[in-house]
């Protein structure tokens, strides 16, 4: 600096010497010792800052990089004290980690070449928390069975945090015995959280392990609890012990029987039944594929010192022997015990009577009916064809196929036609599907013929007839039988005229001149050859000279194959009532008078007289008159009149006619 003096040219120079100086502050305390603090926990520190220099401070806090300095938060950070005032500032800290912590922060004023230091000073700890149990004993347990415990953890701190809870040594996934529920959550300050253990033991062994609490970035196995526990497998035994014999089964129908697991240990059991053949049975076993073998439980317990019934349930889907094998698996038990179930499975049975059934004798054709009883003697339906051994067999059934209901009696009804003249034997088979076949043994015998007429051939009437006509009935023969037969006719009259021929032939007589028998019968052919199951068609022909009841009898004779001895099968009576014709007339005399006259001038008038003509015979005439000129008769010709129950008339005319001549 330079001093002007007036009227002086030179200045006269002015040193000034001094220091220059910043603002000044200072914070209401230069150290906080905050103590503990929980970790995770935000705190919240009032400190002011003062100026205390002569011009207005600016001021700025920088964080620290530290662990614990870059938790700190200060709002505000920066900002101008005027000169005399003060600012309040607030430190905001939220540790994340655990430990003592010793932060400096140093406040920078604008200006100045000194910083203003601030100290926070304590520990940061981790909530405090408790279990209500100091140890957790499950004492002796039974293997693959549930036991479960239930503890309480307590936050007893003011803060909240996240927990997890874990078994080291516990195996993983589906091996893992142990089960925590929840294993894992959030807990308030002063909260309570119930905790479920669940222990299921997969093996034989004592254990001795601890429930650890890992706190979610904080630190792991913050607090241990002891768990211990030993684990054994129950004693079982069975009834019935190796077999399971359900005897003799009907098929497609289920059959019972009890299994009974005692349990005689102090340990609750748990078992699993498998019936799988692919799983524990030998597969290739053809009685897999029999029946079928299923437990009401497939799984289920028995409780300590105690009894349990499993019922198995056998079907059999085929007949023959049943031989499975039922695996009863025991919690703990490494191999499972086997059951062998036996059972004979068998079809419906039917009980059959009589089993011999003799017919006697019986004429051939005749229709002789029997009946059999057949009985469902089971608990299951029996279907069942009946059949005849022999295609050609003269029993017959109509009935072949039956299905019968459990217990059902059924009378099947059996018909017997013997067609031919032999003894006769067959078998009638009772085939029971799936089940036992029967036999039963027929017999019998046919007699006299199987030759049928379809007419009665006791009495051949050929009714009334007229003398001196040939008469005709036909008559047709079936043979029914097996065998191929001759027949032979002969009529008594016939066979002594032929007897009489011989005789006088035998004598010498000229027949010519010998008086032979009348033959009113005659049977045309009289021997014909009759195949089985063939007709033949005879002609018996009837006539006679003689007015009266002709009578005579025919024997038809019957030789089988090449027997040459007949047997009479058929002998018919033959009769006939032979009459004349007989007509009435109305006059046994017409008379006629004519006298010529001039009068009647050139041509004489016809003269007619009515006549009468009555049927007086018991059967139909066709006659015709005839009547010499000059005599004329009116008439139908040819007229039929009927017999006398008709009481026919022909009514007609018999004319003279005077000029016809007569030579």
């Amino acid at each position: 600096a330079y001093c002007s003096i007036v009227g002086s040219v030179e200045r006269i120079p002015l040193t000034v010497h001094g220091v220059g100086i910043g603002p000044k502050a200072a914070f209401s305390y230069d150290e906080l010792d905050v103590g503990e603090v929980y970790v995770e926990s935000t705190h919240h520190y009032e400190v002011s800052l003062l100026n205390r220099g002569e011009i207005t401070a600016q001021f700025h806090i920088p964080p620290n990089a530290s662990t614990f300095g870059s938790r700190f938060v200060f709002e505000p950070s920066s900002g101008e004290i005027p000169v005399g005032e003060s600012v309040d500032i607030t430190a905001n800290f939220n540790p994340k980690e655990l430990g003592d912590f010793y932060e400096v922060f140093h406040c920078q004023l604008t200006g100045s070449t000194s910083t203003v230091p601030l100290v926070f000073k304590g520990r940061s700890v981790a909530p405090s928390f408790t279990f209500d149990v100091e140890a957790i004993d499950f004492g002796l347990v039974s293997v693959g069975f549930l036991n479960t415990k239930t503890i309480t953890l307590t936050n007893t701190s003011d803060v909240s945090f996240n927990y997890v809870l874990r078994v080291p040594g516990d195996g993983r996934l589906d091996e893992k015995e142990f089960d925590l529920v929840p294993s894992r959550g959030s807990l308030k300050p002063l909260a309570r959280q119930r905790i479920q253990v669940d222990f299921i033991a997969e093996n034989v062994r004592s254990y001795e392990l601890s429930l650890l609490v890992d706190l979610e970035g904080i630190g792991e196995g913050l607090l241990a609890v002891p768990i211990s526990g030993r684990s054994d497998v129950p004693s079982i035994s069975f009834e019935p012990v190796e077999v399971l014999s359900f005897g003799e089964v009907f098929i497609h129908y289920p059959f019972h029987k009890r299994l009974i697991l005692h349990n005689t240990s102090t340990l609750p059991a748990k078992f699993d039944i498998v019936t799988d053949s692919d799983a524990l049975a030998d597969s290739a076993d053809p009685s897999v594929a029999i029946a079928e073998v299923e437990p009401d439980q497939p799984q289920g317990r028995v409780p300590a010192a105690s009894s349990h019934v499993v019922t198995l349930t056998l079907y059999a889907k085929r007949t023959g022997l049943v031989n499975r094998t039922v695996y009863i698996k025991i919690g703990g038990h490494r191999v499972p015990y086997p059951i062998t179930v036996k059972a004979r499975a068998v079809g419906p049975r039917v009980l059959v009577e009589p089993m011999v059934i003799d017919w006697g004798s019986v004429r051939c054709l005749d229709v002789v009916t029997k009946t059999i009883k057949l009985t469902n003697d089971c608990c299951i339906a029996a279907p069942l064809r009946v059949l005849m051994k022999s295609r050609t067999s003269p029993w017959s059934i109509e009935q072949k196929v039956i299905h019968l209901e459990p217990q059902e009696v059924y009378h099947l009804s059996v018909k017997l036609r013997p067609n031919e003249v032999q003894r006769f034997t067959d078998v009638l088979y009772v085939i029971v599907e799936e089940g036992e076949d029967s036999a039963i043994n027929f017999k019998c015998r046919g007699t006299e013929t199987p030759i049928v007429c379809d007419e009665d051939l006791g009495t051949i009437d050929f009714g009334t007839q007229y003398t001196t006509q040939s008469i005709t009935k036909e008559i047709v023969l079936k043979n029914l039988g097996r065998k191929s037969r001759t027949i032979t006719w002969l009529v008594n009259k016939e066979a002594a005229r032929e007897k009489v021929l011989k005789q006088l032939a035998k004598d010498g007589v000229d027949l010519k001149k010998a008086k032979l028998p009348a033959v009113p019968y005659t049977i045309h052919p009289t021997t014909a050859v009759l195949p089985s199951n063939k007709g033949y068609r005879f002609t018996i022909s009837a006539c006679s000279q003689v007015i009266d009841l002709v009578e005579d009898t025919a024997e038809c004779m019957e030789y089988v194959g090449g027997n040459k001895k007949g047997k009479a099968i058929f002998q018919p009576s033959l009769k006939t009532t032979f009459v004349a014709p007989l007509l009435r007339m109305s006059d046994n005399n017409v008379p006629f008078r004519y006298v010529w006259s001039k009068e009647d001038g050139e041509k004489a008038a016809m003269m007619t007289r009515p006549l009468k003509i009555t049927n007086i015979s018991p059967l139909p005439i066709t006659f015709s008159l005839k009547i010499p000129v000059p005599f004329y008769i009116s008439l139908p010709e040819p007229a039929t009149l009927a017999g006398i129950e008709g009481a026919s008339v022909a009514e007609g005319s018999v004319s003279l006619d005077p000029e016809a001549s007569v030579t």
